[in-house]
């Protein structure tokens, strides 16, 4: 009996010893940038300046519009590509790589730091780089088991319509799944169900580069919707509270999907910004009065950057129509 409690005694303080070990092994914290496995279409990342942060493509690694594997993929920097670093976030996980204005309309996008490699000819600390609000996220409707449906390779941006030109409604995480209605007339999309909070005819567009189908044989061609038209902004004043589309945008009537949109702004435009609404997630900008006799539209604050905003005054919203 005595030899029976020993044995077990032993075994114990061998547990603990192995549970100690095995603890001192693990990293501090999880690892923040997961490997980037669904390489995409090559990204235009422009020739750096002399004598500025730069870094190097250690691999194929894609570059995002915010840093985190929430925000949409560019495209895919190919190893050995290189370009300038303008700052790092606020966590330190995220490089902030200068793209053209064309791809993000702040000419800012991230590429994850266990990728690249950094050469800093300045010698001074990298600057730290306030990243956008994460998009919001698209939850589908379940589809049935046997259904036409898609998954997310990756963090995918729906639109209304099957180009770029069209506006965003939200971002797909990597994962979900969707059930397919058709595809562009192109090819290129897949027309996929949404909720109708957020689309009013159910149904967006995700291109299928991003996703991997399922039960998908010979779908339909859904015609390409009619773009939302144009708004041409005048540019506001100097140093005026005002802010810069990071993508196509609709402006609205009000502060939601549940209001109809006037049109909708290209990325890179600037328009003068005259409130912000109660919840911060909406910014009420200048828009023609030809438009709408009121002159406001509203636009979501998360797919901006505003500058000079701090002091503009809280609008309530319009009742909804």
């Amino acid at each position: 009996m005595q030899k029976n409690k020993s044995t077990t005694f032993n075994l114990i303080i061998l547990l603990l010893l192995f549970l100690i070990v095995l603890s001192a092994c693990r990293p501090a914290g999880p690892t923040p940038v997961p490997t980037e496995s669904v390489p995409l279409p090559p990204v235009d990342i422009p020739d750096p300046p002399p004598n500025v942060p730069t870094g190097t493509a250690r691999v194929n690694v894609n570059v995002r519009t915010g840093p985190s594997m929430l925000f949409a993929v560019l495209g895919t920097a190919q190893e050995g590509d290189r370009g300038e670093i303008l700052g790092i976030s606020p966590d330190g996980y995220w490089y902030a790589v200068k793209v053209p204005t064309s791809a993000v309309g702040t000419g800012v996008a991230w590429s994850a730091v266990d990728f690249v490699d950094l050469n800093n000819p300045t010698g001074q600390p990298l600057p730290v780089v306030t990243p956008p609000l994460l998009p919001p996220l698209v939850n589908f409707p379940i589809p049935p088991i046997n259904a036409p449906q898609v998954t997310m390779r990756e963090a995918a941006t729906l639109r209304s319509g099957p180009t770029l030109e069209f506006p965003v409604y939200g971002v797909a995480p990597t994962g979900s799944q969707a059930d397919v209605l058709g595809q562009s007339e192109d090819g290129e999309w897949w027309a996929v169900r949404m909720p109708t909070s957020i689309a009013t005819d159910g149904v967006g567009w995700v291109a299928k580069i991003y996703t991997s189908p399922r039960n998908v044989t010979n779908p339909p061609a859904v015609k390409t919707p009619a773009l939302p038209n144009n708004i041409n902004p005048a540019a506001p004043t100097s140093g005026a509270p005002s802010l810069i589309t990071r993508d196509v945008l609709n402006v609205r009537s009000g502060p939601g999907s549940a209001y109809p949109s006037f049109g909708k702004v290209g990325i890179g435009t600037v328009i003068a910004v005259i409130g912000v609404s109660p919840d911060g997630e909406h910014y009420v900008v200048n828009i023609p009065t030809a438009i709408d006799p009121s002159g406001q539209g509203w636009i979501q604050a998360r797919f901006v950057r505003a500058d000079n905003v701090s002091n503009v005054p809280v609008v309530q919203p319009p009742p909804v129509p």
